[in-house]
C-alpha cells in the first residue's frame, strides 16, 4: 500500500538517484518522510550558493526575455554586461531573497509584482566578511555565464526554472503501472548549432565541479561507482520529460547539457559525452537504452516483491542524513 501512495507522487531525479544509491535511503526520505533537521547558519552552504546562483541567472534573463519576446541576441547580452550596477541588482535581490528571507512574513505571493516589488525595494543588510565574498564570487559567475552565452547567441529562451511532468508506463509485478515523473529544469532554450541543426538544450547549470562524461550509460545506474556521474542522469531524465511533455513538437534535437561555470568560456560546449561521444540527439543516440535502464530500476522501486535493501556501497553512507539510524 505504501508503494501505491507513494508512486501517486511525482518521482524527482534527486528521489531517483537516491534509490539507485541506496533503497534504504530513498524509503527513509520518500516513503516514511523521516525529516532532517536543519541547522541555522549565517554561513553560506553548497545548496544555498546554488539557489543564489540559479535565481541570479533567472532574474537577468527574464528581463532580457520581457523586453524581448525570448530571443536573447549577443548585442542584448553586451548591453547587460556594460551595466555592472544592473547585474549587481541581480544579486542583491537573490540575497535578499534567499539568505535574509526578507519576504518570508509578508504573506505575498511567490515572484507576484508585489512579491518582487516588496523584496526590491526592502534595506540591503550588512553583509559579513563570508557573504561579501560570496556576493563577489556569484557576480564574477554570472558574468562568465553571459560572455559565455554571448557566442552562441541568437537563441531562444523557452524556459528558465521550469517544472515539468510527465508519466511513464512501467510493468511491474506483471502488470502495467503508471509512473509519474518531473523535476525542474534549470533552462531550456533553442539555438542552430555552426552545423545548421536546430537543437533544443536542457541546461543544468552547475557551480560546483562533477563529472560531464561517462563511460557508458551503464555508468549512470552504477552505485558501486563512488563517482557516478549522477547529473548526467539527471539531465537525461530531464530530456525524456521534454519529449514526453509536448515540449518538443517540433522532434527538434535534444541536448543534455551541464553548464559549469566554472569552466565558461568562448570555446566551452555543455553538452555531456558518453564513451567520448558529445549527446547532440539524445533521441536517436541513447534514449532507448537510458528508458530500458530507467524502466528496470522504477520496476524494483515500485515492486512489492523487492525491499527496499540498505546499500552495501559505503561511499554513499558518508554524507547520509540517515546514517545513525540504520547505523551503517
Amino acid at each position: 500500500q505504501m508503494r501505491e501512495t507513494n508512486r501517486l507522487h511525482t518521482l524527482s531525479p534527486t528521489a531517483l538517484n537516491a534509490y539507485i544509491n541506496c533503497p534504504l535511503k530513498y524509503y527513509f526520505k520518500y516513503v516514511a518522510k523521516m525529516e532532517v533537521e536543519e541547522e541555522i547558519t549565517d554561513e553560506i552552504d553548497v545548496a544555498l550558493f546554488g539557489t543564489l546562483f540559479h535565481r541570479c541567472s533567472e532574474l537577468v534573463y527574464k528581463d532580457m526575455m520581457r523586453i524581448n519576446h525570448g530571443e536573447i541576441r549577443a548585442s542584448y547580452i553586451e548591453d547587460v554586461l556594460k551595466n555592472e550596477a544592473k547585474l549587481m541588482s541581480y544579486v542583491k535581490f537573490a540575497l535578499k531573497e534567499h539568505l535574509f528571507l526578507v519576504a518570508a512574513e509578508s504573506g505575498l505571493k511567490e515572484n507576484s509584482p508585489e512579491y518582487m516589488e516588496y523584496i526590491k525595494n526592502a534595506p540591503m543588510p550588512v553583509l559579513n566578511g563570508s557573504q561579501t565574498i560570496v556576493e563577489s564570487v556569484i557576480f564574477k559567475y554570472l558574468k562568465k555565464l553571459l560572455e559565455s552565452d554571448q557566442h552562441i547567441a541568437p537563441f531562444r529562451i523557452l524556459g528558465l526554472e521550469k517544472n515539468v511532468k510527465s508519466t511513464l508506463t512501467v510493468p511491474v509485478d506483471g502488470k502495467e503501472i503508471t509512473v509519474r515523473i518531473g523535476g525542474n529544469i534549470d533552462r531550456l532554450d533553442e539555438f542552430t548549432t555552426e552545423e545548421g541543426v536546430r537543437t533544443i538544450r536542457v541546461v543544468d547549470y552547475k557551480t560546483s565541479t562533477t563529472p560531464n562524461t561517462a563511460k557508458s550509460i551503464e555508468d549512470l545506474f552504477d552505485s558501486s561507482n563512488r563517482h557516478r556521474p549522477y547529473h548526467i542522469l539527471q539531465t537525461m531524465y530531464y530530456a525524456i520529460q521534454v519529449d514526453n511533455s509536448g515540449l518538443n513538437p517540433h522532434q527538434l534535437a535534444l541536448a543534455p547539457s551541464l553548464f559549469y561555470i566554472t569552466q565558461a568560456n568562448e570555446e566551452y560546449r555543455p553538452e555531456v559525452c558518453i564513451g567520448g561521444v558529445p549527446v547532440l540527439d539524445f533521441a536517436a543516440q541513447f534514449q532507448e537504452e537510458v528508458m530500458d535502464r530507467l524502466k528496470m530500476v522504477l520496476h524494483d522501486l515500485y515492486s512489492v516483491n523487492v525491499p527496499f535493501t540498505q546499500t552495501s556501497e559505503e561511499h554513499n553512507c558518508t554524507y547520509c542524513d540517515f546514517k545513525t539510524i540504520c547505523l551503517k
